[in-house]
């Protein structure tokens, strides 16, 4: 009997240590997609550039949290469209062997977010690997790799910042959240109020942030935003510069900044909210007078007239 519990204490070391290894925080970062019927064409990168996975939960943002279940892996259960276009498990495989070099074969579990759904995508239903998880979406297969120590840095530097939502329609953000931004002096001011869409945040040139100082000294009329003079450098113009953070796509940041400060006397022109994107803390690029949307696409009258690139820049579509 004593060596029995002898053998089960050193089972238990081994394999619950493991377990417990595997089942730690771990960060997970957006690599690449491709659709199976057309796997030349590109496929956007995700709202979730970046997520933790902890046992039963998948966190992408502040604001998105999911509940994750996990059942028997089944090819037709799984794979529905492919299955109806006569697709076999074989076939896939040899798709995703030339695509990622991975394989479903041996693969006996899936994953499955169950709650809040929508905001999780692609992240609905997902496999993991040792260094990968594979994420299924109708057609389109995405690849998430582990995030080294310089992207869960890079992750980290946003964690006092509650992330608002894409997309971003202003009109409804201002109905939304005007009266509760401006004080009783209306002046604005940081609130987390009109959460869990929008988290609207006021530079303070006193804290030692990296975020508000880039927003207090960045000048938007030199990036060629209309009415900006009085307003920006916000820091030098002693106004107060309300912006808002956006889940970050791959290395870039998505900030949108808006001038709710109380102007006397007409003695300035309002400043008309402007979006700007960053990357390796620089301001890459600046656009005004469109909504944003998941993609990091700038609507106008239902058109998209501009996106933002990988590198960060924006590049314009359609004249406006």
């Amino acid at each position: 009997m004593r060596d029995w519990t002898i053998v089960a204490f050193l089972l238990c070391y081994f394999f619950c240590v493991d377990l417990h290894a595997e089942n730690s925080d771990v960060t997970w970062k957006y690599e690449r997609a491709v659709d199976y019927d057309y796997p030349e064409n590109k496929v956007s990168a995700p709202q979730g550039i970046s997520f933790i996975f902890k046992d039963d939960e998948l966190k992408i943002s502040s604001a998105c949290t999911g509940r994750v279940t996990q059942k028997d892996y089944a090819f037709s259960d799984v794979f529905q469209p492919l299955s109806k276009e006569g697709v076999t498990g074989k076939q896939l495989d040899v798709f995703l062997m030339k695509n990622f070099k991975l394989g479903l074969s041996k693969v006996k579990r899936v994953y499955k977010v169950t709650s809040p759904g929508r905001c999780s995508k692609p992240l609905t239903e997902f496999f993991v690997f040792d260094d990968k998880i594979l994420a299924v979406d109708a057609m389109v297969f995405y690849v998430y790799g582990k995030a080294n120590a310089d992207a869960r840095a890079e992750a980290e530097s946003y964690a006092g910042y509650k992330l608002s939502q894409l997309p971003m329609n202003f009109d409804h953000y201002y109905a939304v959240c005007e009266k509760k931004i401006l004080d009783a002096h209306q002046r604005p001011r940081t609130t987390d109020k009109c959460g869990p869409k929008y988290y609207p945040y006021v530079a303070d040139p006193k804290k030692n942030d990296p975020i508000m100082s880039l927003v207090g000294n960045h000048d938007f009329a030199k990036f060629g935003a209309e009415y900006a003079n009085g307003f920006s450098p916000a820091f030098a113009q002693k106004t107060r510069a309300t912006f808002m953070l956006f889940p970050p796509m791959s290395n870039v940041l998505l900030i949108r900044v808006d001038d709710f400060d109380l102007v006397r006397s007409e003695e300035r022109d309002v400043m008309s909210g402007a979006y700007i994107t960053v990357v390796n803390g620089k301001v890459i690029g600046q656009i005004q007078g469109c909504n944003m949307n998941e993609r990091y696409e700038c609507i106008l009258d239902q058109k998209v007239v501009a996106k933002v690139l990988p590198s960060g820049k924006i590049q314009s579509i359609i004249p406006f």
